[in-house]
This record gives C-alpha cells, structure tokens and sequence, in this order.
C-alpha cells in the first residue's frame, strides 16, 4: 500500500465539503487515490449526491413540486416548468382573448405565475369583443354591452317610450318606460292629456263637453255648443247658433237629447217639440245666457207627453210671442203649453216681457223648479210666472222683482179646465214684486196650495208694492190655502207688504208677519176667537135708528162676525154695517162694511156674518146695527151695550155709537158716542159678540 490513506468520516455539510475538498487535495499531492461517499446532511433519506438541497429536508426527488419559485422535487424544473407541478397549489387565471382585462370563464388557466393573455377576472360574456365586459357602457346593438345578464336594458342610447292606453299615438306623459325599441302599448309621443280618452289627444278638435279635447289649454270652449242625441251620437252644434242680438237664430229640437253649452252668450230662440235637456256644460247660471233678442219666446216647448229640463244657465231677453191656448201673448223667457212637464234646476229667468207670464207661462204643463230665480219680468199679468193648470212643485225659488201692468206681479196661478191645480211652494220666496192695482205678490184662483218655510229661511212673500198703494198682496179666487211657517214681512224690517196682505175670495182681508201658520178657505183665514161685549138694562121705544159698540185697534186683526141678542114687539128689519173712524167722539165715521137686511123675530139675534174687515191700528170700529120698524112697533133689548174699557181681542171697547136710521145711510155719517159710561136707551141690543181671526195668526 502506498502512502497513508484515511476513511473519511461525514461531517456536516459545509464542513465536509470544506474538509473533503482539503482532504481531497491531500491525498492527490500525496497520490493517494479513495473514493468518497455521499452525505444525507438534512435527514430526508436523500444522499447529497440526488438531493438538491441536502440542507433542505422538504426538497428532494420525492417531494411534490408547488408553486414557490423552488425545485421542490430536484427534477432541475422550478413551478410552471415543472410537467410534475401540484396544480392545487397554483392561481387560475382566465384567457383574455380580446384584451379587454377580463376573462372568459370557460377559458381558465392554472398557473404558479400568471401567463400571458390571461387575467384574474372571469366576468367577460364574449372574449371575442373587446368592447363587452362587465362596466362598458350598454346601448342599444341587441347586445349585452355590460355583461348583466340582459340586453338592452339601461342602455345609454335607449329612447322614452309612453304608455298609450286609449290607443290614439299619443302616450301618457306620466307613464313611461326606457327601451331600445317600442314596448307594446306605448308609443314616442308623450303630449297626450287624457289618456283615458281616445278623442281627446293634440290631434282632437276643441268641443264643448267640458275636456281639453286637443291638449292645448289655450283653446277656449267659449261660445261652442254640443247636441248628444239619445240615439248616441255627437255633434258639434257651434254653427246652429250664428244669431245675433237683432236678429237671433231659430232651433228647431224635435229629437230626443241633451244640448250643451258652454260659456257664453247665445242668441237663439230654442222650439222644443221632444224630450230635451238644455242645460250649461260648466254648471254656472251666470256663465252662460241664451238671449232671444227680444223677438220672442227665448224657449218654448208644445206638445203633450214630453219633457223639457233646463239647467245651470240664465234665459233673457225674451219677448212672449201670441199663444192660442193664452189667447194671448205669453212667456217671453219660457212658454210651455200642453200636457207635458218642466223641470228648471239652477236656472235664472230674467227679463221677460209679454202679456202673461213675462218671465215664465205655462198652460197645461207641469213644472218642478229647484234652487232658481224669476226676475225683472214686465207683464199685465203675472210678471213672474203664469200658470194655468197643471201640477206645480217649487223648492228654492225667488219671485223677485217683477212688475205687472195690472195684477200678480209676482204669481198667477189659475184653473182654467181643471177644478184644482195643486201648488206646492217649499221655501219659495216673492220678493218686492210690484202690480198697477192689486195682487203685487201672486194671484192664486182654483189652487190647493201647500206653502212651506222654516224659522231659518224666507219663504212667503215681503216687499210687495201697487201703484195705488193699495192691496191685497196676495189675493186667493178660491182654493184652499195652507201655510206652514211662511213669512209675510215686518214694518220693523222693512219688508212689510201692501196691506191687506191677504184677501180671499170672499173678500176678507187679513195681515200677518213672519214665521206665521194658518189655513184659508175661499173666506175665511185662521180660527176666530169670540169676544163678549154687554151692558144693563133699559126700556125705551125708538122705531127707527142705528146703534154698535165701538173698538179700537191697537194690532192688525180682522172682524169676521158679529151678532147682538134682542126682542120684538111689532115688525122690525135690521141691517149690519162696519165703520171706521180717527175720531169717535165727534169725528166722521166712514162705511167699510154692510151686510144684508133681515126681517127681525120675536126674540134671537141679529148676526152679521162674512164681515172680513181688516183693523188697522190706532182706528175706531163701530160694529153696527140698523134697525127700521113699523107704526106702533119697535125692539126690546134686554141689556145694553158696554161703555167701558173691555178687551176685544184685537183692542179695547171704548163704548158705543148710535143715530136716527131710517133704512140706509151715506158711505160717511156722524154718530152720537157714548164712552166712559151707559146711557138708558131701551132700543138697544143685548149683547155684541165680536168673531177675530187675525190675531190667532200673528
């Protein structure tokens, strides 16, 4: 053996490579030639002659290659070049075939590092398109720009669309939707109104039926008029009306419908021969005036069985033309003749002239009046409203301000073939109406009225003046007349009436204030109240003369009877009469009253029935007796007049009057008064019995 050889012990790594490459520069100077053997310094099980990092027990042949930039598996290939590399280790990235920075989600990519052409993002919907990706801008191309999953939608070029419910091309402009292309039920136009209406768009034309038919508020409805036939059609009447206030035009309405007006003043004069409506279409009487021009009945409907309703608009300037059936002219604002009905709601006649019935003259029809007024009408008769026959129902009407030549200012109301015309007057009110000689309120004849009021409303008639000053206000021919809290005026509020206020047909007269409630007769109003007024006896023998207690006023009242208890000896005739005086001591007493002549029994009374005086306050009533008898004979009275103060209802019995009679005397006369105290005076009547009505009444 040559020189010296050693075995070599493994030391650790770094110093066994130091001292191996020592040792192996030893033994080759000396010449001594020995193999040397493989460490496993990190304890893999791996030599350093296969490991590659002996200092690294993870790193050697067996271990698995990852993604961290080492030869994990000493294949001398590091991550992504490595075939053996454990791809649960590495990123997934996505091809980015477009290069838009955003991936293809079926195109994905496993990598230590990531490669080229790929992106970590995998929300690209077309790798083909560069200009679709998640956040690019979507428009209408029928293309999802964005990626959201739908096409189209929020597109920035995408147009406003408005729903068209009516169908007429003009949509809603508060219904719309932003789409690329039309949606079903809508369309480009917005400028539609009323999209509930096919016929009112920018394309309608303007009529007068209260909507803004062509969607420009600009356009005026004034002046326009519509005709809606029963049948259904519609028709723009505009053109009928080219009337001027000389020379205004003529409609002739014999189809059943409704004509519309709008505001406006309409010269024309309407013929109505079926079932109509007249009415405003905005509902303001004041708006709208159909104005006849002063040529005629401004409205007149003929015929039997139809029906006309006028409402919410005023009817002027009519002047009544000749009537058959009035045999006369009548009914300047509205003439109605035959057996048909009228109904006015809201509406104002005013103005009218004719003969009868200025204002308003029916013959044969029914009327039913709601919430409307009758005004400034000049007639002879019936300046307000006339109407002969017929039923008749009134709420809400004012009867106001009309003037007749002769009578019924304000009311007539007659039966000319009918026994009765039934009026019924629920918060009517006639208002300072005016008459040349009586009746300035209404003349009622054959009429069973029923007129209605409350303490909080006017109803009844105020205000009423004659031309001669004189009344009655209200005048009944016959009839029966009921009044449930009606008003008929104070002096206190000015509004008083004509008195008398009222006169029945028998020519009884009466006065009553507001709020009053009574019932009249063809002669009588109210109920009596009978007062006795009696005195001593006496015995003395007179043929012939004339004698009555005396009452003076201090209310309205009226004297509906009287009667004086007697005896006879021999034939006597006595005669009733009512005077009147300011002054009964002295003064001229003036005859209001006389009553028949009876032929006078044995022992009864003498009675004057129906008198109907109305008092006045502050007046004297002397209540009378006449007695005439034949030679040797004269009357007997058991007891005397009284001559003090005693209540007579209406006032205070002052005494008594008395003078030679000889059958009848003057309209004026100057009697003998006694007051204070009785004189004997054996021809004088037993007792005076005094029948009020009026003061049951106020």
């Amino acid at each position: 053996m040559g020189a010296n050889c050693m075995t070599v012990v493994c030391l650790p790594f770094a110093l066994a490579l130091s001292l191996a490459l020592s040792l192996a520069l030893s033994l080759a100077a000396a010449g001594c030639k020995k193999t040397v053997e493989p460490l496993d310094a990190d304890g893999d099980g791996f030599d350093s002659d296969v490991d590659c990092n002996d200092a690294d027990a993870a790193i050697n042949p067996d271990a698995v290659e990852v993604c961290d930039a080492v030869d994990n598996n000493c294949d001398g290939a590091v991550d992504d070049a490595d075939s053996a590399l454990d791809l649960s280790t590495a990123t997934t990235f996505y091809t980015d075939a477009d290069t838009d920075g955003y991936g293809d989600l079926a195109a994905p990519v496993q990598a230590c590092l990531q490669p080229a052409g790929a992106v970590t993002t995998s929300t690209d919907c077309d790798d083909t398109a560069a200009a679709v990706h998640p956040g690019a801008g979507e428009v209408c191309n029928d293309i999802d720009d964005d990626c959201d999953g739908t096409v189209d939608v929020e597109a920035s070029d995408a147009l406003t669309w408005h729903l068209d419910a009516d169908g007429d091309s003009f949509g809603d402009p508060a219904q719309t939707i932003v789409a690329c292309s039309v949606p079903k039920g809508y369309v480009a136009d917005g400028s539609d109104c009323d999209d509930a209406r096919a016929d009112v768009s920018p394309d309608g034309v303007e009529t007068c039926n209260g909507l803004d038919d062509d969607c420009d508020p600009a356009t005026t409805e004034d002046g326009m008029a519509t005709w809606l036939a029963d049948a259904g059609t519609v028709a723009d009447w505009t053109d009928h009306f080219d009337g001027t206030a000389g020379a205004p035009a003529t409609l002739s309405l014999d189809q059943p419908g409704s004509l519309v007006l709008c505001d406006g003043t309409f010269y024309a004069k309407l013929q109505v021969a079926a079932d109509v409506t007249l009415r405003s279409q905005g509902g303001d009487a004041s708006a709208v005036l159909l104005d006849a021009g002063g040529s005629g009945s401004a409205i007149a409907l003929s015929g039997d069985g139809l029906s006309l309703t006028v409402a919410d608009l005023t009817v002027v300037g009519g002047d009544g033309e000749y009537n058959a059936d009035l045999y006369a002219q009548g009914g300047g604002g509205l003439l109605c003749t035959g057996a048909s009905s009228l109904r006015l709601d809201h509406v104002v006649l005013t103005g009218g002239t004719a003969f009868y019935g200025a204002n308003l003259a029916t013959v044969g029809c029914d009327t039913d009046l709601a919430d409307s007024v009758i005004e400034g009408g000049y007639a002879s008769i019936g300046a307000g409203a006339l109407m002969i026959d017929g039923a008749h129902t009134w709420q809400r009407v004012v009867v106001r301000d009309n003037q007749a030549d002769y009578t019924a200012g304000g009311l007539y109301v007659g039966s000319w073939l009918t026994t009765s015309v039934p009026v019924d007057l629920d918060e009517v009110w006639l208002d300072a109406n005016d008459s040349g000689s009586y009746a300035p309120a209404a003349w009622l004849g054959g009429v069973d009225l029923l007129w209605t009021g409350s303490a909080k409303t006017t109803s009844g008639a105020t205000g009423s003046t004659t031309t001669t000053g004189e009344g009655p206000a209200l005048m009944f021919s016959s009839g029966s007349f009921v009044f449930d809290v009606v008003d008929f005026g104070t002096s206190a509020g000015g509004d008083d009436n004509v008195v008398p206020e009222l006169r029945t047909a028998g020519g009884h007269d009466y006065v009553a204030d507001d709020d009053r409630s009574f019932t009249c007769g063809d002669t009588v109003c109210g109920t009596g109240t009978t007062w006795s007024l009696g005195g001593s006896d006496s015995s003395e023998s007179v043929a012939g003369y004339v004698l009555g207690d005396v009452v003076q006023a201090d209310e309205w009242g009226t004297i509906e009877a009287f009667a004086m208890d007697f005896t006879v000896s021999g034939s006597c005739t006595s005669h009733p009469y009512v005077a009147s005086s300011t002054d009964p001591a002295g003064g001229t007493w003036t005859r209001l009253w006389s009553g028949s002549s009876a032929t006078m029994a044995a022992s009864g009374s003498v009675s004057a029935d129906s008198v109907g005086v109305l008092a006045e306050p502050g007046l004297y009533y002397a209540l009378l007796i006449g007695v005439t008898c034949g030679a040797g004979s004269y009357p007997n009275v058991l007891e005397t007049f009284g001559t003090g103060s005693t209540e007579a209802g209406l006032g205070t019995a002052t005494g008594y009057v008395f003078a030679t009679y000889a059958g009848s005397w003057d309209d004026t006369a100057v009697f003998n008064y006694i007051g204070g105290g009785w004189v004997p005076f054996s021809q004088r009547m037993e007792e005076t019995r005094l029948l009020l009505s009026m003061p049951g009444l106020r």
